[in-house]
């Protein structure tokens, strides 16, 4: 079986909801579905990107979040992402496939690390953006300071790179 992670109730003044596959009727518990929330930690919008937000909102002011779940007792399990793969110039790549090889990089650490695409208005393309945290190994204290040193840090990144370059060509 698979396990997910119970990620608790929904907080006070917001709203949560499962919806189905046209993203507007309510499932019911234990039912898996599009993720949806509502209330004042939701964001107004994306700037200047009218297309993303009616796709991102749906009635009643419904924000989509692109993760997929259920709710069991009230409380809230994420399963995954309706939109799994990244397409890159072409290419076709899984989330996790991009986010398992950087979790291999020495110093990143395990299971803290996304990938995911943006628009490129300028390119006219999707690009690739992961997200990853240092192990405490790595020198991190500038980004608190203000100031250097900062090659350990710049050397991480240059591998996560490296790794993603060998491992999907992007």
């Amino acid at each position: 079986g698979i396990e997910f992670m119970d990620l608790g109730p929904v907080i006070d003044g917001v709203s949560i909801r499962i919806a189905g596959s046209d993203r507007t009727s309510s499932m019911p518990e234990n039912v898996i579905g599009h993720f949806q929330i509502k209330g004042p930690v939701v964001t107004q919008g994306y700037v200047n990107r009218p297309e993303a937000n009616r796709e991102a909102f749906v009635e009643e002011n419904w924000f989509d979040s692109g993760d997929l779940g259920f709710i069991r007792n009230g409380r809230l399990y994420l399963t995954g992402r309706h939109k799994e793969h990244i397409n890159i110039r072409g290419s076709n790549l899984y989330c996790y496939e991009i986010e398992q090889q950087v979790e291999r990089v020495p110093n990143v650490l395990p299971t803290y690390v996304a990938a995911t695409s943006v628009f490129d208005e300028a390119k006219g393309t999707e690009e690739l953006v992961v997200f990853f945290s240092p192990s405490d190994a790595v020198d991190t204290s500038y980004l608190k300071a203000g100031r250097g040193p900062y090659d350990d840090l710049v050397e991480l990144v240059h591998a996560v790179r490296k790794t993603v370059t060998q491992t999907t060509g992007i």
